[in-house]
């Protein structure tokens, strides 16, 4: 065949479909149509080129070899699959078949193609397809988060034929890349890039930039750090995504290839590499889910209370260990049960089931978010208290709710116990304030014998001239006084410690103090050959104190130093501290005492060593009361010591010990009345009408009274304590603290119980306000000189007086009659109240001595039935007891009132003559007594 032959050959060729050149000499002298079509290009840019200029420098090597193979004398060479230029340079792939053929007197090759691109095109849309499906199936079938991600590289690597592929998680509090799956040429996953950091390396940078990285052309990637690696490796292609999720990055997937990857492909990683991020991001919500319900239910079964849950149907959703334990139930015999009918008493199941419906019909419930105590029941039937509490869980559609439950049980029991030892206590406390009444009843009745006969028989020796028997009798006298004192000691500290100890402040010199109290306490000083030296300047000033407490106190200290110290040094010194502070400090040159002496020294019943008591003699209380009588003004007392050279007390006392001590004062001794009034003294007029105050008011002013007023109950009892009034008419009706209330008060207070008191009232309640009546109460042993000042106030005015003792003590009523008998009284005796009343009807005494500690009918009974008689209420009764009075008992025998009258039912006349006549009977009580 020649080239002029080849033209018919030519035009049959353009109609046939398959592309076919023929090359002679290493040049195209023919193309049919369909070979133009193939390269997209016309006949002028074909004929006359070389065939290597339509191939791929990738397979010119083999296109050479097989050209040089046929020309050497080969037939045919087998169809081999080739890359091919167009002429606009894009590459494809094709199958090429090549034979030689005469021409020209020659040979000359002839090809013919199949443009593959079709092909592998339907084969590269069949892997893209396959790798979705296999990244869905690893997407839901991974059991852990490296699993899926591992089935995911896997895929990658074989349906595209990747030489291997990565997936890396962000560990977002680090900033770091994780490398979780690992596919293809490299499965390790703890190499050099297991961490990359964000911004560094090409991974890091993906991370940073969030765009993804792609490229056919890696040997010229400037993001290629071993381009050598690439070259020896022949990586072709890489492509590396973010993995993104509502904006938030999750990962980066990334891989090479030793191909060409074409768009569609690369489209395609786009979409698996979103769904890649969306498999990471629930696969971790399921693991925080799977964690968070582990803790929960770690929480659930360990927690120490009950916890169930119920639907708005009340079927039981959840029952940890606690209830199981609590109610005698198993979880799986519980769930999807009713709750009432299981753990609700049957009394209180409508109740809980009406509360239900209420919530579900209004969305109101009393006890949500609330602790409520109520009865619940155990399997087997027995009922217990609980404490609950029950919250609506958070969720959409019916409402669901937690009930936390707590067996109370052992708590009511424990309470219980403690409301009943508190009951034990008080009622301990009150046996013991009854039994150091009855104790110093009973200490104090020999002692009113013992000391009463011995001064009787003193005044007696004298008289008669038997001077050799006074020094015993005054011993007998001496020791007896000093019992009491010791009596009274323990008794003091008893009420300290009940709390019952009264304060009475008023205002006193200190140089008074001192001196009252060096002349006390200068007769033991001297007894041991001690010297008593006083450092008080002339202007120390006043106190507002509790004079008793400190000059017991300074008496406690000097005697105590004048007991460890033997011809020596005693020295008490006064100084102020400022304008708000007093310092007394008593200092001697004595045995003194060692640290750990101290340490126990202000101990109740305790003393520097065992054998001090034995010694010196004492009951350790002195120094005890002392430092709780100056804690009760608001001080204290401090002591040093150095053995064998003495010791030193310091007292720090606040000037007004009222306001330092926080106590309320039991009354104020000499406290000034506001206003002193005219000759006919102050009446305190307590109303909450305004009329009827001012009314009085003018009244009284008319009569030569002075009056003041209060409005209204608190204010009148705070002017009765600064007016100290002759008298007090008090109005019944008042709000905020009524009269009856108002008179308690009075009667409660020693320096306001004996002012008389008229009630005014609008309600005939006349008994309620009636006094039970006491002029006056001493102490017993009584006080010869004390009971002679008193019977002097009630001496009559033509003597001689009658009187009547009542006391179940014949000795004491001895006594008593021989003194009174002594004073001009004629004496009537009763051994009781019963006999007392008898003796009153034989004949009305001017005055009445009373024991209050007596069999059959005592003191407070008698002065009961005298206050309801109209023929006795008004007899003085002085009380004479060893028992130490309550409030109470105070308050009934102080007397309430004198009179009530009923508003509307008297005159202004008759008002003021019970006026006239009450002040007069406080000026003059004997003639009130006859009246």
């Amino acid at each position: 065949m020649n080239p002029t032959q080849l033209a018919p050959i030519a035009d049959l060729l353009d109609y046939v479909a398959t592309p076919i050149w023929i090359n002679h000499q290493n040049r195209i002298v023919y193309i049919n149509a369909a070979g133009l079509a193939m390269l997209a290009a016309e006949a002028g840019q074909v004929i006359g080129k070389s065939p290597l200029d339509f191939i791929h420098p990738d397979s010119r090597g083999i296109a050479r070899d097989r050209i040089a193979s046929l020309t050497q004398g080969g037939a045919r060479v087998p169809p081999i699959v080739e890359n091919f230029l167009r002429v606009d340079g894009s590459s494809f792939e094709v199958e090429a078949t090549a034979w030689t053929i005469p021409y020209g007197g020659s040979s000359a090759i002839q090809a013919s193609f199949v443009d593959l691109t079709a092909r592998k095109l339907g084969e590269e849309r069949d892997r893209l397809a396959g790798l979705i499906a296999d990244v869905g199936n690893a997407l839901t079938q991974g059991n852990s988060l490296a699993e899926m991600l591992q089935m995911c590289a896997e895929s990658i690597v074989r349906r595209l034929d990747a030489a291997f592929a990565r997936i890396w998680t962000l560990n977002d509090r680090q900033q770091v890349l994780e490398l979780q799956a690992s596919a293809g040429l490299y499965t390790h996953i703890n190499g050099p890039h297991g961490l990359v950091p964000v911004g560094k390396f090409k991974i890091g940078l993906i991370a940073q930039e969030r765009q993804a990285h792609l490229t056919n052309d890696v040997m010229h990637d400037a993001r290629v750090g071993d381009r050598e690696w690439a070259r020896r490796e022949g990586m072709i292609s890489f492509a590396g995504y973010p993995l993104i999720v509502d904006k938030r990055l999750v990962g980066v997937a990334a891989l090479f290839a030793r191909r060409v990857l074409g768009p569609d492909t690369l489209d395609s990683l786009a979409t698996i590499a979103n769904g890649i991020g969306l498999g990471i991001d629930r696969k971790r919500n399921e693991i925080e889910l799977r964690a968070s319900e582990a803790r929960k239910a770690a929480i659930l079964e360990s927690a120490l209370d009950c916890i169930i849950s119920i639907d708005h149907e009340s079927h039981i959703l959840e029952f940890n260990k606690s209830a199981e334990k609590t109610f005698g139930y198993l979880r799986d015999d519980v769930i999807g049960k009713v709750l009432p009918d299981l753990i609700i008493p049957p009394a209180l199941r409508d109740l809980h089931r009406r509360g239900m419906a209420h919530y579900l019909a209004t969305g109101e419930g009393p006890v949500l978010g609330t602790r409520i105590e109520i009865t619940a029941m155990r399997a087997d039937g027995s009922e217990f208290p609980i404490e609950l509490a029950i919250t609506r869980i958070p969720s959409d559609g019916p409402p669901l709710f937690t009930s936390t439950l707590r067996d109370i049980t052992a708590a009511k029991r424990a309470q219980e116990d403690l409301n009943r030892a508190k009951e034990e206590a008080e009622d301990a406390n009150k046996a013991k304030s009854a039994f150091l009444a009855s104790m110093s009843h009973e200490l104090r009745t020999p002692l009113n014998a013992i000391i009463g006969y011995g001064e009787m028989l003193q005044e007696e020796v004298e008289e008669m001239g038997v001077n050799s028997l006074a020094p015993d009798l005054r011993k007998i006298h001496a020791a007896g006084k000093h019992l009491l004192g010791l009596i009274n000691d323990v008794l003091d500290l008893s009420k300290i410690e009940a709390g019952k100890m009264l304060v009475f402040f008023e205002d006193t010199d200190v140089k008074t103090i001192i001196e009252e109290v060096v002349n006390t306490v200068h007769p033991l000083v001297g007894k041991n050959g001690n010297n008593l030296i006083v450092d008080a300047g002339p202007d120390l000033g006043q106190m507002h104190t509790d004079v008793t407490k400190v000059r017991q106190s300074l008496f406690n200290l000097l005697s105590n130093a004048a007991k460890f110290t033997t011809s020596g040094i005693i020295t008490l010194r006064a100084t102020a501290e400022g304008a708000e502070h007093m310092i007394f400090t008593v200092s001697d040159t004595g045995i003194g005492m060692e640290t750990e002496q101290l340490a126990r020294l202000f101990t109740p019943f305790q003393q520097a060593e065992a054998g001090t008591s034995r010694h010196y003699g004492g009951t350790g209380l002195g120094l005890a009361l002392t430092r709780h009588f100056c804690r009760i003004l608001g001080g204290d007392v401090t002591a040093r010591s150095d053995p064998g050279k003495g010791s030193v007390f310091t007292v720090r006392l606040p000037r007004n010990s009222m306001q330092e001590s926080g106590q309320e004062p039991a009354a104020s001794a000499n406290a000034e009345p506001l206003s002193s009034g005219r000759d006919r003294g102050t009446v305190l007029v307590i109303d909450d009408d305004s009329n009827a105050r001012d009314l009085v008011k003018r009244l009284l002013s008319k009569e030569g009274f002075h009056a003041e007023t209060a409005a209204n109950g608190p204010q009148g009892i705070e002017k009765a304590r600064q007016l100290k009034p002759a008298l007090i008419t008090l109005d019944v009706m008042m709000p905020q603290m009524d009269g009856w209330a108002v008179l308690s008060a009075l009667k409660s207070e020693p320096e306001l119980a004996t002012i008389p008191v008229i009630m005014l009232t609008m309600v005939d309640n006349r008994n309620l306000g009636y006094a039970l009546g006491a002029a006056d109460y001493l102490m017993k042993p009584v006080d010869r000189e004390h009971l002679a000042s008193v019977l002097r106030k009630y001496a009559c005015g033509t003597p001689p007086c009658p009187v009547l003792i009542i006391d179940d003590d014949t000795d004491a009523r001895h006594r008593l009659r021989k003194l009174l008998e002594g004073e001009g009284w004629q004496v009537e005796e009763a051994a009781d109240g019963e006999e007392g009343l008898q003796k009153l009807d034989l004949r009305k005494p001017d005055l009445i001595l009373l024991d209050l500690m007596m069999p059959r009918m005592d003191g407070f009974e008698f002065s009961l039935r005298l206050s309801r008689s109209d023929a006795w209420c008004r007899i003085p009764v002085v009380v004479l007891t060893a028992k130490d009075l309550t409030a109470e008992e105070r308050a009934l025998l102080n007397g309430h009132v004198e009179r009530v009258l009923q508003k509307g039912a008297f005159s202004m006349e008759e008002l003021l003559e019970e006026v006239r006549r009450t002040v007069g009977a406080c000026v003059n009580p004997n003639r009130a007594g006859k009246s």
